[in-house]
């Protein structure tokens, strides 16, 4: 099976496009409209934006990445302040953040292509530009440490990463989120507020946040890479024992 290069890798270089290509607007859909596509068969839904009310903190490069089609995964455990870690909706944005970021926890080819990603501090900003929203098409949580094997090159997080994932909290399940990106145009800006900042994972976004001008949504990988990149991650997880959520 060809991988497409967003997703491909080989078990000793991990192989990301230099500068991944932008695909076309989603079909021309705005009035914050999202194309998606399902994990089962792959047939496009709209939802609205206006409907997606949460925010999942993120490493703005990784935020970066994910919108650019690098990865399709996100892997977490939750913050101190939460006793576990689990997707709070189908569909979020993507709130990007600098705390714990470290260019030394991803690979060196992404950390210098991102080098401006490692610079971000939402604490400055007045307001706070969310520029993608996540649409989980599957989660899946694990205790097994094989997955570190499993997943190496779908993501651009360097080995020391994924231990120190591991080994953090280790009573607690890691939950492997597999999610579909959208880039927003124009983004919605969140005013700042302290509330938002701190060892937790999920921020509420109001209404008056995303009822803004007509948005139009793209995705950052089209359907048939999406694909192949799903068929890609199970075939991995076979190996791993894993609890579908």
């Amino acid at each position: 099976m060809q991988i497409p290069a967003q997703c491909s890798a080989s078990s000793r270089v991990v192989r990301f496009f230099p500068s991944p290509p932008r695909n076309r607007r989603c079909s021309g859909r705005v009035d914050n409209r999202v194309h998606r596509t399902h994990s089962s068969n792959h047939q496009a839904q709209d939802v609205e934006l206006s409907d997606v009310s949460v925010a999942l903190k993120e490493w703005s490069v990784t935020v970066a990445a994910v919108g650019d089609g690098l990865q399709t995964i996100l892997v977490r455990k939750g913050g101190i302040r939460e006793p576990r870690f689990s997707p709070k909706a189908e569909n979020f944005l993507l709130f990007p953040t600098a705390f714990h970021a470290d260019a030394k926890m991803v690979h060196p080819e992404i950390a210098e292509q991102y080098a401006k990603e490692f610079e971000f501090d939402p604490k400055k900003l007045r307001s706070i530009p969310l520029r993608q929203v996540a649409h989980v098409t599957q989660a899946w949580t694990t205790h097994d440490k094989s997955c570190l094997d499993a997943l190496r090159g779908l993501h651009i997080w360097t080995d020391e990463y994924i231990q120190k994932r591991l080994k953090w909290q280790e009573n607690r399940a890691i939950t492997i989120m597999e999610v579909r990106c959208y880039t927003i145009d124009p983004p919605v800006d969140l005013l700042s507020d302290e509330d938002f900042f701190g060892c937790f994972s999920w921020v509420d976004v109001p209404a008056s946040g995303r009822d803004q001008p007509r948005r139009i949504l793209s995705p950052s990988i089209d359907d048939k890479n999406f694909r192949l990149c799903q068929e890609e991650l199970r075939t991995r997880l076979e190996s791993v024992d894993i609890h579908p959520m």
